[in-house]
């Protein structure tokens, strides 16, 4: 190739990133590194203050996950390895940072589901009532049994909001 062939070229490719018509990127794809620097600048974080920094390189994707020193927040990224762009991100913050603490109280989630259900209090006190934390949100789960059937129900802990009812037939086991 000609010298004034090639600066040509790169003349033509410096006005289309300039025009914002085409991407360096896309040409090569993006590095390990070059993620790494992506999902950082994105979480505003530098490398020193991050720990268990783990990478994989998934079909199409990066996989990044790291968790921050200071509050202990988990980071999660998939950034696309042809485009750079960053498919998916979540952050998992632990309890004590979390705005909403206040939760309703586990006898108001019994008899609420009584209510709803039609099923008297007793019988539902047999199964059991947990409380979950995960995600910043806290939820009740209701479980017990009647006949056949299983019945479950959520309620949000923060305000006592039913979000889901699930009744299934699980036939009980016979004693042989």
């Amino acid at each position: 190739m000609s010298v004034r062939f090639r600066r040509a070229a790169a003349l033509a490719a410096a006005v289309l990133m300039l025009a914002g018509l085409a991407s360096p990127v896309l040409a090569k794809g993006v590095t390990k590194k070059q993620a790494i620097r992506k999902a950082l600048r994105h979480a505003k974080l530098a490398r020193k203050n991050t720990s268990h920094f783990e990478v994989t390189k998934k079909k199409g994707y990066w996989s990044i996950e790291f968790f921050r020193k200071k509050n202990g927040a988990e980071y999660s990224y998939n950034i696309g390895r042809r485009t750079g762009i960053i498919l998916k991100r979540e952050l998992d913050l632990p309890y004590r940072h979390c705005r909403s603490r206040r939760r309703v109280c586990r006898t108001y989630v019994l008899k609420k589901t009584a209510r709803i259900s039609g099923f008297p209090l007793k019988l539902i006190k047999k199964g059991t009532c947990r409380y979950e934390y995960e995600n910043c949100e806290g939820s009740y789960e209701v479980k017990f049994r009647k006949g056949n059937f299983k019945y479950e129900y959520e309620y949000l802990a923060p305000t006592g909001r039913l979000t889901d009812i699930s009744r299934r037939y699980r036939p009980k086991k016979k004693a042989k």
